[in-house]
């Protein structure tokens, strides 16, 4: 699978004399916006990032494109990309990918397909690949060997950057309904030493938000040596104090976790 980005962007925009979000909001990562405690400059770092160079925006049907309207990290990128993040001792507490359709309208070019999130601790930037199934054009070189598909399209190019895949290990729901109730750590051993490895970790999205004090409950996923991965509790984002009930979902996770193209 050839690696096609490898850097991270965060999307904030000032509106009004303060710190306002106007990037995608899902309800397991904390976003804030307005004139509040949790809108202003103290809390940019709980904002989750977005993979991208650029922003887009969309529109209501007869409208015009603004920020009210929808803005969304740009190139789009096809629905088969996968991201793979250097977690190390960092950590990551969210991943989800996203797609933009046909019943939306964007300025972007692409105009449709997918966008990523995560969210790092202490918004400390993660290096990261995308890889697709789907061969690039412009490769280089004369030698190599290609499959063609029914309808004559290349379907594998050997010429392609290759991403080696060390293991991949699933972590149940229980599990991780475990760590973020009962504060359980959860240690993976791995086959091989991976130094410096990449994971990409679809649909991590498991949280509980605490009603009581208001904060996110999220499981961090860290390399803590060549040999293991650890999943544990993190809290994040400011309390807001505004009386929500508690909710949150466990999610079984799948890690697949590949060694560093660069090492």
């Amino acid at each position: 699978m050839p690696a096609v980005d490898a850097d991270i962007t965060r999307f904030l925009s000032i509106g009004q004399g303060f710190w306002e979000f106007n990037g995608p909001r899902t309800m397991e990562v904390f976003t804030s916006s307005g004139f509040t405690s949790q809108g202003t400059l103290a809390r940019r770092h709980e904002h989750p990032h977005f993979m991208g160079s650029g922003v887009g925006l969309m529109r209501v049907i007869g409208g015009v494109y603004s920020d009210r309207n929808g803005r969304f990290p740009t190139p789009l990128v096809p629905r088969s990309s996968l991201y793979f993040y250097k977690v190390g001792t960092i950590g990551l507490l969210h991943h989800s990918e996203h797609f933009i359709e046909d019943h939306f309208e964007t300025n972007a070019t692409p105009q449709y397909g997918m966008f990523a999130v995560c969210l790092p601790t202490g918004n400390t930037p993660l290096p990261y690949l995308r890889v697709d199934a789907e061969p690039v054009s412009g490769l280089s070189g004369a030698y190599g060997m290609q499959i063609l598909d029914g309808a004559g399209a290349i379907a594998f190019d050997s010429r392609s950057q290759f991403l080696a895949i060390s293991e991949v290990r699933l972590i149940t729901s229980a599990q991780i309904a475990t760590i973020i109730d009962n504060n359980a750590v959860i240690d993976l051993t791995l086959r091989t030493a991976v130094p410096g490895c990449y994971i990409a970790a679809p649909n991590h999205t498991s949280f509980f938000f605490v009603g009581a004090n208001g904060q996110y409950r999220h499981v961090k996923i860290e390399q803590t040596s060549d040999t293991n991965i650890r999943l544990s509790r993190h809290f994040h984002g400011p309390p807001i104090g505004r009386g929500f009930p508690n909710f949150g979902v466990s999610n079984t996770l799948v890690l697949v976790i590949a060694r560093d193209p660069f090492a």
